[in-house]
């Protein structure tokens, strides 16, 4: 009897395609399908913020785009939260290369600090192209 149990679970797979529990029939799989064949698949989720004061790197703009980015990480299933306050910025001296938060905690900065992010932030295309709009009054997480 064990003998014959054991060679059972031989038989086992595994299969993480949910599809597999729908039949060919099925309208909301079908649709799904359509928007993956037309769209790509994608699981993500993109949250855009636009401050009714404008500038996205003051103080506390920073702060609540923090607070939001951390919120986030909290939600099931995420894997990675994207945002200015999770992005890394690299420079060089020397021999010696630096990578180190884009923004580390906003409380910390000064008006300098913060020019020189927005300086950053100008010549980065992935960060002023992605995360943040060019006017700086929307940021993407």
């Amino acid at each position: 009897m064990v003998g014959a149990s054991l060679y059972g679970v031989t038989k086992i797979q595994l299969n993480g395609d949910f599809r597999h529990m729908f039949s060919s029939e099925n309208v909301d799989l079908n649709l799904l399908d359509e928007i993956e064949n037309t769209y790509l698949q994608a699981d993500q989720v993109m949250v855009l913020m636009k401050y009714p004061h404008g500038d996205a790197f003051t103080i506390e703009n920073l702060r609540h785009t923090k607070a939001l980015t951390a919120k986030l990480w909290q939600s099931p299933y995420s894997i990675h939260v994207e945002s200015l306050t999770t992005t890394n910025r690299s420079h060089s001296s020397d021999d010696t290369f630096f990578i180190e938060e884009l923004i580390p905690d906003p409380e910390s900065l000064n008006p300098d600090k913060l020019e020189s992010i927005r300086e950053y932030v100008r010549n980065d295309d992935y960060i002023s192209k992605g995360l943040v709009s060019e006017d700086f009054q929307v940021v993407s997480i």
